[in-house]
């Protein structure tokens, strides 16, 4: 059971970190042109880097859709980090979904444990028939 109240935690405390750094991102980051040079769209692998305006090239952290190469967007970047998101999306919604889903599920189901673990407890202090005293009497 601790496992899963562990596992569910981290997984909701990676969505919120996400949340977090999509709004120091927006807070912080400033909107530029940019050109999409290099984009792959498999699974988990996903990758889309941009030129920007002043010619540095950087991957984006989070995109909307499925940007191809020579596409021309907007995008958030902050310069101190080299980090950059495309300005229509917030963050990667895949891991705000999954680590707020999931965390809470495995949360749900470590404490559907605890509370069948404890049922089975009270049951199992009672007694069993004829332990400790005669019948009938």
């Amino acid at each position: 059971m601790l496992a899963l109240v562990l596992s569910g935690a981290l997984l909701v405390t990676w969505a919120l970190v996400t949340i977090g750094q999509g709004l120091y991102l927006s807070a912080n980051g400033v909107s530029t042109p940019a050109e999409v040079v290099r984009a792959r769209h498999v699974g988990r692998s996903d990758l889309v880097r941009v030129r920007l305006a002043s010619g540095h090239e950087t991957e984006l952290w989070a995109w909307k859709g499925t940007p191809g190469v020579g596409e021309r967007m907007t995008v958030v970047y902050l310069e101190e980090r080299d980090w950059a998101r495309d300005a229509e999306a917030f963050a990667p919604m895949r891991r705000i979904w999954v680590g707020s889903g999931m965390g809470i599920w495995l949360l749900v189901v470590a404490l559907v444990e605890r509370s069948w673990r404890a049922r089975q407890a009270r049951g199992r202090t009672d007694p069993p028939a004829g332990a400790g005293s005669p019948v009938g009497v």
